[in-house]
């Protein structure tokens, strides 16, 4: 596995993203972040880094859950 493959928790995704841990939780609840970019198992929720990072990259904001149009 590469760092681009990483799956990484709530905690490490968040300040990725630019937000706390409970903001990052209420964007993924209100459909704000793109759900092939997250997953669960069970209650746990993971993130895959690469896909954050693109949407991040993107323009994608937790805000808005959409990339920036140019």
């Amino acid at each position: 596995m590469t760092d681009t493959d990483d799956v990484i928790t709530v905690s490490e995704a968040a300040p990725i993203i630019g937000r706390s841990v409970q903001g990052t939780y209420r964007a993924v609840r209100a459909g704000h972040i793109p759900a092939g970019i997250f997953f669960r198992i069970g209650r746990d929720l993971y993130f895959r880094r690469a896909a954050l990072i693109a949407w991040r990259d993107a323009g994608g904001t937790a805000a808005t859950g959409e990339a920036a149009r140019v």
